[in-house]
């Protein structure tokens, strides 16, 4: 038997826990502490947002009750075809030929100038735009 084996006594009750143990479960609930309370407002910021958009979504129903996309597009007047303005701007579109161009091709660069040319008189003439090509850029 160990000497002073009679004097052992074990503690018994919350202090019973070693310190390392103690400081660990500290720990952890540090932890969810900090982890809940942001969560906790992101859930409540979520539900009272929601719950303030449904009001605002019954409250518009019950000022103007056609107020829906599909409504409003149910609702539009027809136009003839002869007197559309759109069919028209289609058309204007469809004359001008293509409208994409790349920044990089050597087409566009050649349009480029040649628009920067002929706009001098309302453009700045220290304008980057209106500056003549260097002869080792210049195209023919």
């Amino acid at each position: 038997m160990c000497p002073g084996a009679d004097r052992l006594e074990i503690p018994s009750g919350p202090s019973a826990l070693p310190k390392r143990r103690r400081r660990w479960r500290l720990v952890l609930a540090c932890l969810f502490v900090l982890l809940a309370i942001p969560v906790g407002c992101y859930v409540y910021l979520e539900i009272s947002s929601d719950w303030d958009l449904q009001q605002a979504i019954a409250q518009t129903d019950r000022l103007d009750p056609r107020w829906r996309f599909a409504d409003i597009i149910a609702d539009r007047a027809v136009i003839p075809d002869q007197e559309n303005p759109a069919l028209v701007v289609l058309n204007v579109a469809k004359l001008l030929g293509p409208t994409g161009f790349d920044l990089g091709g050597i087409e566009n660069d050649r349009l480029f100038l040649r628009t920067c040319r002929h706009n001098t008189a309302s453009v700045n003439r220290r304008s980057p735009c209106c500056a003549r090509p260097s002869a080792s850029t210049r195209r023919p």
